[in-house]
């Protein structure tokens, strides 16, 4: 293979995910409407019975269809993000993509029938699992790390209308760490989602919010200084979390006296 050839796969895989990843989303939320409507909607399967029975009926129906499932799959347990997360670190853990599929497709039935899901979890593992299988494909000539977290970033992009959040949050999740290699390829598969999310479906943005400009310039000396002050407060509550923080004892004693 070409250097050149090389240089651009990362751009052409992460175009490609960002492409199917957003219309399997787009998907995903159409399916969970779908079956909601014949599970707790107004298409209800048992239409005509007691309030009462209807009010469990969804979650007993959709917890059949999950069983059913997970049965007919042979699956071990249920897989989530934290797959994807440990397929980025540790080449040995890489995900399955039938487990992981599967999964996806238990939780959009489990949220139909009103589970404490939620689509965030689902979603990101199946962009992890769809961007790992490329990366499967083409034999691994791009870091699989690299696609997973695409894969990821797209999902967030397109399942929640926010293309940055995508690329944050595959850095701060899936990375761990940043990386100069992996920025172009999660960057631009997270606005290709997103793209495609608002063009071909008219979606939005789940949490909208307006936020004004900047009107005067000393208004980004404050926001420099909340910066270092956030940056601080920040590092103090990441040492707390990870070691011991010690404290002067003469600070302790000017504490207790005032």
């Amino acid at each position: 293979m070409s250097k050149n050839f090389k240089f651009l796969l990362p751009v052409v895989l992460a175009v490609i995910i960002g492409v199917i990843v957003s219309i399997a989303v787009q998907g995903f939320i159409s399916f969970v409407g779908f079956v909601e409507s014949y599970l707790r909607g107004d298409n209800q399967i048992l239409i005509g019975l007691p309030k009462n029975i209807l009010l469990v009926s969804g979650p007993i129906i959709a917890g059949i269809i999950v069983a059913f499932i997970y049965k007919l799959a042979n699956l071990d347990r249920w897989h989530g993000p934290a797959e994807s997360i440990l397929a980025a670190h540790v080449p040995s853990k890489r995900p399955n993509t039938e487990a992981g599929l599967l999964s996806t497709l238990a939780s959009a039935v489990s949220l139909a029938g009103g589970a404490s899901v939620g689509q965030y979890g689902p979603l990101v593992h199946f962009g992890g699992v769809i961007g790992d299988y490329f990366s499967k494909l083409t034999k691994d000539q791009t870091s699989p790390h690299i696609l997973l977290a695409s894969g990821a970033a797209a999902a967030i992009s397109s399942g929640f209308g926010a293309p940055f959040a995508g690329l944050v949050f595959a850095h701060e999740v899936i990375v761990r760490h940043f990386s100069l290699k992996a920025v172009a390829p999660i960057l631009i598969s997270s606005v290709v989602a997103h793209t495609i999310s608002t063009e071909f479906y008219s979606s939005e943005p789940i949490l909208q919010s307006n936020v004004g400009g900047i009107v005067n310039f000393s208004e980004v000396i404050l926001l420099a200084i909340l910066g270092i002050i956030a940056a601080l407060v920040a590092s103090l509550y990441m040492r707390g979390l990870t070691g011991y923080l010690p404290i002067p004892k003469k600070y302790l004693i000017t504490f207790f006296l005032f």
